[in-house]
């Protein structure tokens, strides 16, 4: 499942032996959000959360409309967090909502005539001097969900629940994880049987690099104890990083980017490897880029020693089979005008007036023993303003053929979307799949959602109109 906003017209045609079909378009002018839902029952479901008139569109394998259907909750005005797919022929609702005093939060279950099967109450509270700021984290395959609140005590209130089976597999409260400012939470990621990691960064800067590590605590299904694990950077700094369960291995893996000096300018790569069953014996590795690397990922010649790229942010981790990763990072600047700079991710963006910049792309293929494959530079430049950056960046997908990179050219209504099929040995082959030339649509790439090996939606967001666009490789 996917959250969007968009607009189409059937209109299948083929392009550089592309098959690309449209849906009809939808008027978004009121909508809060909009969640993308694959193949239930057969249909492929577009939810749309506009206040006080919940819906879902039903579109056929070639983007047909078949109907709409109000969607009715238990409460009234209900406050989504997200829409799930965790099983094969309903959507989950995960929403909050207020009556009599009570805040509730809910999972409601629905098949695509819009008819609930089944719900859950996952927590009920009377406490109305506290807002229901919970967030949530999701497993890969959408079954299992961490609803949490970090608050200002530092500590994490959670409760993890089966989304499949509707049930709450424990709620706890983390007193205990020795965090001194919030900033030090880089993430809390979710396995599909699971498993919960919370990653914290300590002593990240020039004063303390030699205490600079990562901080792990695990908790895994049927326990009662974090599991906690220490990994020290070697006197290096994290200026980038993310963490990925790797089930098919049974590990926690990681990589980023590290620095000698600051977390400004990054020098080079850092892998780590963490088994479930012996956790102390993780394996970590640095490797330095190239003085090749940097001369084209920084357009520039003489570069020394201690030259490094700035404003780069990894993005995504593919797992390998072997149990190596694929490193994706992207170079991502935003400056509010007069040049003040603000986070990308944001939640207000959309509404900020700022210019954004999102440029080339990096790929490290790395091995399980932490040694470099093969890195390669996906040369972009894209630039927009007061958009939130929602047309910028890339979708990565692993198809039969290779993995997929996927962008817009440029951020405009009328561009060429590029699609980079990367091989296994680091080879790619770069080609333009669809021009948007007197079509009028504008793809959020990066909100694309993959349907099956060959097959993904991508919504186009344009003068308030909605629409999905479905490309078959």
């Amino acid at each position: 499942m996917k959250q969007l906003i968009f607009s189409l017209v059937f209109i299948p045609f083929i392009l550089s032996g592309q098959d690309i079909t449209f849906s009809e378009d939808y008027s978004i002018r009121n909508d809060v959000a909009y969640y993308l839902i694959e193949n239930v029952g057969g249909s492929f479901i577009l939810f749309r959360d506009i206040p006080r008139d919940y819906k879902i569109h039903l579109m056929d394998d070639k983007m047909m409309d078949a109907g709409e259907v109000p969607i009715e909750f238990q409460f009234k005005n209900p406050k989504i967090f997200d829409v799930l797919k965790a099983r094969a022929n309903e959507f989950s609702v995960v929403y909050s909502a207020k009556k009599k005093g009570t805040r509730y939060l809910c999972i409601e279950n629905f098949d695509r005539f819009g008819v609930m099967q089944d719900s859950l109450t996952v927590l009920a509270e009377n406490n109305l001097y506290e807002t229901f700021n919970y967030q949530i984290e999701k497993s890969q395959d959408e079954t299992k969900a961490l609803i949490y609140s970090t608050k200002f005590d530092k500590t994490i209130d959670a409760i993890m629940v089966d989304v499949k089976n509707l049930k709450v597999l424990w709620s706890k409260t983390f007193d205990q994880l020795d965090i001194n400012q919030l900033f030090q939470i880089k993430e809390l990621i979710v396995s599909n049987n699971g498993d919960l990691c919370i990653v914290l960064l300590k002593d990240n800067s020039n004063i303390n690099k030699k205490k600079t590590r990562f901080e792990l605590y695990t908790l895994r299904p049927n326990s009662e104890e974090l599991q906690f694990i220490s990994v020290p950077t070697k006197g290096k700094l994290s200026s980038s990083s993310k963490f990925v369960f790797d089930e098919l291995n049974n590990s926690l893996v990681g990589g980023g980017l590290y620095s000698e000096k600051n977390t400004i300018r990054a020098q080079g790569l850092f892998y780590v490897n963490i088994p479930f069953i012996q956790p102390d014996s993780f394996k970590l590795r640095f490797i330095k880029f190239s003085e090749e690397f940097l001369e084209e990922y920084l357009k520039k010649r003489n570069v020394g020693d201690n030259t490094g790229i700035a404003s780069t942010e990894i993005r995504d981790i593919v797992l390998r089979k072997d149990g190596g990763v694929l490193l994706m990072g992207e170079k991502i600047e935003s400056k509010i005008r007069g040049g003040a700079s603000i986070p990308v991710g944001f939640s207000f963006q959309e509404n900020i007036k700022a210019d954004y910049y999102y440029d080339q792309v990096f790929i490290s293929s790395i091995h399980p023993d932490g040694e470099e494959h093969w890195t390669e530079i996906i040369q972009k430049k894209q630039y927009s303003f007061d958009d939130g950056g929602i047309y910028s960046s890339f979708y990565q997908f692993v198809s039969n053929n290779g993995i997929h990179l996927l962008f817009n050219d440029e951020v405009r209504n009328q561009s060429t979307i590029s699609d980079f099929t990367i091989k296994g040995n680091g080879e790619y082959k770069r080609r333009a799949i669809i021009n948007t030339i007197g079509i009028n649509i504008k793809l959020r790439v990066r909100d694309a959602l993959q349907t099956s090996a060959n097959e993904i939606i991508i919504p186009s967001q344009y003068r308030n109109k909605l629409k999905m666009v479905k490309f078959n490789f």
